[in-house]
Order: C-alpha cells, then structure tokens, then sequence
C-alpha cells in the first residue's frame, strides 16, 4: 500500500502552480481503465493532485464513455485538468478549452497540440502561440511539449508558469530517452516543471523527481497495469520519494583517489598543496591583487577582517579582496570561494576569480522552493514613482514596470497599489510592487520587489506566504554576500547595484562598478538579473556586455522632456 501522507508532503514542501496549491506532485490521467471502479479505486490510493480528462477523445469501455464519465470525475473529489487531447489545429485547441472552461468551471488547461498521429509528438511550430492565445484569454496554461530547451523557454516567456515536457512519445512506458536533455532543462529553467508522458515504471519518476522535477503526469503505465490500483499506489510512493531525495540533497559523486591528481596535506598544523607554487600567503595575496587591480582601481582599499581560519587560501583572497575595496562581508565570501575552487580544481590560481555557484555555496539548480518563475529577460524596467506614470509607461510598451510608491498611509498605498494593477491591465506589461508585498497579493501584482533589509526582516512564515502566492519576487543586492542570503530564498530574479552613483536614495555601499557587475552577473548565471543604479542610455552597451538581461531606470524616465520617447530609444537600445 502507499505508505506516505500527501497532506504532510503538502504542508511542509507546497507544490504550487498559477498560485494554487496542489495536494500531490502526482497527477492521473482517466482514461484505458479496465472500468470505474478500478478508476476509482487507483485515485483513492494515488490521492493525486490532478486528474485529466478530454472532451474530445473518449474511449469505447466503460471507464470512459457517456455522461455517467463525467459524473464519476465529479465524484472522485480531485480537481480536474481538462486537456485538449486529440486537437491538431490551434484554433480545435481554443475552441476545446473554451468548452472544457465551461463545463468544469476551471481556468486549468492542458494544452495538446498533435503535430504526428502516430508518435502523438506536439506540434511545437504551432504550440507557443496557442499558449499565449490562451493565456491572454484568461487560463492556466499546462503545455505538453517535448523536451527542447528552446521551445521551453519561448513558452515560458509567453507566460506559462510551468511546462510539461515528455519523457518519451505517449503511451510507450519507456521512460526518459534523453537524460541529457531532460537535465539541461530543468538546469536552465527556474519554471515548475512536470514529466508527462512515456513513463513505464516508478523507478522512472522517482529518477525524474530526483532530477528536481516538480511533478509527474502519467496515464497509461497505470490504466494498463495487471493490477491498476497497486501500480498507482507505487507511483504514488515514487514520486514522494524522489522529491525526499531532492531536497535531501544527494552526495556528489567522486573519483576514486589517484596519486596522479594533486592532494591536501596537513602538516603542522597548517593547510598546505602539494605541488603548489606559491607556499606563502603573501606570495598569493600578491598574485590576486595583481591580477585584478586593474579592474578594481576605482576602489579604495577596506580594512581587512578578522581571518577566521588558518587555511593559507582563504587568508590571502580575504586580505587581497580588501586590499581591492571589497567590504569585510564580501571579502569574506569570495575569500571562502577562493578556498573551495581551490579544492576543487586542486591548484590556486591567482588570476581565476572564483564565480561558480557551487564554491559560494548557492543552491543547486534546480532550486528546491523557487519563487514562481518571471522571464529570462524583463527587458527595459522601469521604476516609477506612481500609478499614473506606471500605466503611462506600460501603454509605452516598457515590458517591465515597478510601482516605488513611497507613503506612510495605508490607505494611500492600497489606493496606489490598486491603481497600478489596473493600469497595466491588457498592456502586456509586467507590474512589480516595491515593499508593499501583503497589498500586492491581495491587489493581484504580477510581482513584488524587496529592499535586502525588507527581506531580512520577513519571517520564514511570511516568506512561505509570499512564496505559496504565487507572486513573483525580485531582490535588489549590493554585493556578494547580499546575492548568498537573497539564494536562500530563490526569489524569481536578482537586481544588482547601484552601478553607478545615483542620488535617489542614500547607499550603504559604494557603486559597484562594471567590473564587479560582469562578476556578479557570471555568479548569478541561473537567474534572471537586474542592473539598475544612475544607468544612462550612453552606458547600455557595457551594462548588457556584462551578461545581465535587463537594466533597471528611473530619473532616464521620470525627468525626460518626452519620456514615451526616451524609453522608446532605450527599447531600442537593449536590442541592438
């Protein structure tokens, strides 16, 4: 029998998609059951979070015909998916998921767009557009599609909130036949991600989960097993398992030891590497500072901290990140980073600067509680004073807009708040709402953005608030050790700054510079990243040759004599 309890896997690891909270990271799908009863009886032991159901392609047996069909989906007390199965054309898909809206009175949509009768493959030409037809019309949009990185990002950056790649072609039970592919994806994409389709075995979706796939749609490995019932039970227990591991985290595989690679030794007390070629700390400190002054020569050296480990690495990166003006926090981050790469590649190299997430300890990718997923690149963003100048810019065509209203009048910000969300209604713009994060979600903000000290200040209770709601959140960041603590919480994407020097608001930290925005951004690479901090137009070339996808503004915009103007070049800019 299944062993485990879905509404503890529930409470303590949410499974959220489009801002709902399912019971199961396993979904069903209804159809090829020997009978009703045997339907029944699978989904009372699976307990999924879903179960599908077409309008279109009803089987001939008795689990699956007539209206007594869609009385028992009723009565299994699980939400339904309707899916769009059978649909060759863009315009059969909307039409179905118009009818199927109407029936079940859901938002929730599977997508399927047949592109071959025979493999069932998805007709990823038409597929994208599709989506975004339907997401613009309203509904949650759950795409089956295959496993190719690029059609998955374009779905994402229409607005799918998550995607359903495939294992292997429909119905042929034999699980993943690209691991390499289906990894890649979920390391290159933060969206909720669900295996559907191919599966033949749990050990199947235990590996997929383990992978850190969010969920697992499956169909025919259980309606055609000898024992249905017991077989969604297995799955069940299957895809609890390979999430447990996931964010147990699992061991990292090794080599076994060579005499050829080079090793730790410990002698007296001190930690030393054979065949190192700089013994001393200061011959090491030396050879950081000359290999990076020239990109940090703007700034003045800081007082270095206290060493708080005798490991000769990290004292010379810590005493060389000082003496190159990294405050003592960001010092000592990247001193430990140095430390680690060093480890890891086994030598020390001066002139590598360390920017592999894993050597400052970031989460693996994928993260294990993301904040929901926001596009890759947020373009031109905008952060405005008022609603007025929010839905001003948005009907520009700005992609992104921040709402900065500054009051310490509850009504008055709830007012603001609300303003904003309903200028940016049929713009296409995405609205972020700074500080004001419980009046956003009760508003219906596309988004929330966060000051570090605001995030500081949030519980674990509310960050799990603002998590399960399913808003994005962006976190603004000054420096390395800002970047670690905002990882912890996966938020959707990183702005990092101020690059230059900027008069709106009084900085705790000196600008950044370009040098130290290529580094962060290369340290950063898994999210979605902001520059923002005193950016002119004239700077756009060597803000966005440092790798970040989208520069964030304010005074460009706000005190331009014809501001629709003045982003219309900016626009421009971020394309060429």
């Amino acid at each position: 029998m299944s062993t485990h309890n879905p509404d503890n896997n529930t409470a303590n690891d949410p499974f959220v998609l489009y801002g709902q909270t399912l019971q199961s990271r396993l979904m069903l799908g209804t159809a090829r059951y020997p009978s009703p009863a045997v339907l029944q009886a699978a989904v009372a032991r699976a307990k999924p979070g879903m179960v599908t159901a077409s309008l279109r392609r009803q089987g001939s047996n008795a689990a699956e015909t007539g209206n007594s069909f869609w009385e028992l989906l009723r009565s299994l007390r699980v939400p339904v998916l309707p899916n769009t199965a059978g649909c060759h054309s863009a315009q059969e898909a909307i039409t179905t998921a118009q009818m199927a809206r109407e029936v079940f009175a859901t938002p929730w949509i599977k997508l399927e767009l047949i592109g071959d009768d025979y493999t069932l493959q998805p007709d990823t030409l038409n597929l994208v557009s599709t989506a975004e037809h339907l997401i613009r019309e309203g509904f949650w949009v759950l795409p089956y599609c295959t496993e190719d990185l690029v059609l998955c990002q374009r779905l994402v950056d229409v607005g799918c909130q998550a995607v359903m790649p495939w294992a292997a072609p429909i119905g042929t039970g034999r699980g993943p036949i690209n691991p390499y592919a289906l990894q890649m994806l979920r390391e290159r994409l933060s969206v909720p991600m669900l295996v559907d389709a191919g599966l033949g075995l749990p050990s199947h979706a235990c590996q997929v989960m383990e992978w850190g796939f969010d969920g697992v749609l499956l169909n025919t490995a259980v309606a055609l097993a000898t024992d249905p019932v017991a077989m969604a039970g297995a799955f069940a227990d299957a895809v609890f398992a390979g999430r447990a591991a996931r964010i147990a985290g699992a061991m990292t595989p090794r080599p076994p030891p060579s005499p050829a690679r080079p090793c730790l030794a410990r002698r007296s007390g001190t930690t030393t590497m054979d065949d190192r070629p700089m013994n001393s700390i200061q011959a090491m400190q030396q050879a950081i500072v000359d290999a990076h002054s020239r990109d940090f020569a703007d700034f003045p050296a800081q007082p270095g901290p206290t060493p708080t480990e005798d490991d000769p690495v990290y004292r010379a990166a810590l005493a060389a990140c000082s003496q190159l003006g990294f405050i003592a926090q960001d010092a000592e981050c990247v001193a430990r980073a140095w430390q680690a790469q060093t480890l890891r590649i086994g030598t020390f190299d001066a002139n590598h600067w360390p920017q592999e997430p894993a050597d400052f300890g970031l989460q693996p990718v994928p993260h294990a509680r993301p904040f929901a997923a926001c596009p890759r690149h947020l373009g031109l963003y905008a952060v405005l004073p008022d609603a007025t100048w929010v839905g001003r810019m948005a009907r520009a065509g700005v992609p992104t807009v921040q709402l900065r209203f500054k009051s310490s009048d509850p009504q008055a910000i709830e007012a603001e708040v609300k303003a904003a969300v309903k200028a940016v209604e049929h713009t296409g713009a995405s609205l972020y709402v700074n500080d004001h994060w419980r009046v956003a979600i009760a508003a219906g903000s596309y988004g929330v953005h966060l000051g570090q000290e605001d995030l500081d200040a949030l519980t674990p209770d509310e960050i799990g608030v603002l998590r399960d709601s399913g808003v994005r959140l962006g976190v603004s960041t000054h420096g390395y050790a800002e970047m670690l603590r905002s990882d912890a919480v996966a938020p959707s994407y990183i702005a990092m700054g101020a690059v230059f020097p900027t008069t709106l608001k009084q900085m705790a930290t000196v600008p950044q510079g370009v040098a130290r925005l290529e580094r962060y951004a290369a340290l950063m690479r898994d999210y979605p990243q902001v520059a923002i901090g005193g950016i002119g137009i004239e700077q756009f070339p060597q803000i966005l040759a440092t790798g970040v996808g989208s520069i964030a503004v304010v005074r460009a915009i706000v005190n331009a004599a014809d501001p629709e103007a003045a982003a219309a070049a900016m626009m421009h800019a971020m394309k060429e």
